[in-house]
């Protein structure tokens, strides 16, 4: 019988180049168990917990997972516009090493694209490598495609300090920039003593209103801090404890001034020299 010659091009010319799908990740949202992008000098790799989303690398951190999901939306809207059969050599090496590397993994199972040279006059498009454990492709992608995403983690650092429900602090210590113990406020059944004593309604207000900024309120911005930087100077401490005596949260505070006035500063170790700012 008759085929139609694009089928028969499919078959003999470009053998099933033209029946691939486009899009360079698969999978819904909720699939994706893992990310890394590398650029340059930068780098994050991302892990979903069943609490969220979380930095495993450079530092370990919460990460707002509202940026991590439109991150990986941006990643699986990714389409090429075209294949490449039979890459060239200078394309192949503009892979070694990539511009950049992005990894997606569903179900253990990676997906990598490296992003090579430019692939057209205009530099609308770049050439990528996908690599995975059945297939690899030389594709064409539009490079608008790629500029809302970024490998630098702060921009996934979690805008809220501590991973913790409210009601779970029982205890606050709050301690001056010397150490030294400057007030102690346990909370019972929603009522808050002061050194033993009931917490007037200001205190309580007051006290309602740090639990609430600790673990609850998002922060205006955040900054990792690395060891070889100057932290800001802090005025103390204050540490949050729950029921069993655990250490739920262990932060400094300062103040810095702004155009809005005033403005309350967190600051958290998260290994020796390494800090995040909120």
């Amino acid at each position: 019988g008759r085929i139609e010659r694009s089928v028969r091009d499919a078959y003999i010319s470009t053998g099933f180049l033209l029946w691939r799908a486009n899009s360079v990740f698969t999978g819904a949202p909720s699939q994706i168990d893992a990310v890394s992008l590398e650029a340059g000098t930068h780098s994050v790799d991302l892990i979903r917990a069943a609490s969220g989303w979380s930095i495993s690398d450079p530092f370990m951190s919460d990460a707002d997972d509202g940026k991590v999901n439109e991150m990986i939306g941006s990643l699986l809207a990714l389409e090429s516009t075209g294949f490449v059969h039979d890459a060239d050599a200078m394309i192949m090496d503009s892979f070694e090493p990539p511009i950049a590397r992005i990894t997606m993994t569903r179900d253990d199972d990676p997906v990598t694209l490296r992003i090579g040279s430019q692939a057209d006059i205009s530099g609308s498009e770049v050439f990528g490598l996908v690599e995975s454990a059945d297939r690899t492709a030389v594709i064409r992608i539009p490079k608008e495609q790629l500029a809302k995403l970024t490998p630098t983690p702060e921009g996934y650092i979690g805008r809220i300090p501590i991973a913790a429900a409210g009601s779970d602090i029982t205890e606050i210590q709050i301690l001056g920039a010397d150490n030294k113990a400057r007030l102690l406020a346990r909370r019972q059944l929603g009522e808050w003593t002061i050194d033993g004593k009931a917490a007037t309604s200001e205190y309580k207000q007051a006290l309602n209103r740090l639990v609430r900024v600790l673990t609850s309120e998002s922060a205006s911005g955040t900054r990792f801090i690395h060891s070889d930087e100057t932290s800001p100077e802090m005025l103390g401490s204050i540490v949050g404890l729950d029921s069993d005596g655990q250490t739920i949260a262990d932060v400094r505070f300062g103040l810095d001034s702004s155009e809005d006035g005033l403005r309350l500063l967190i600051v958290k170790q998260i290994s020796e020299g390494q800090q995040i700012l909120w």
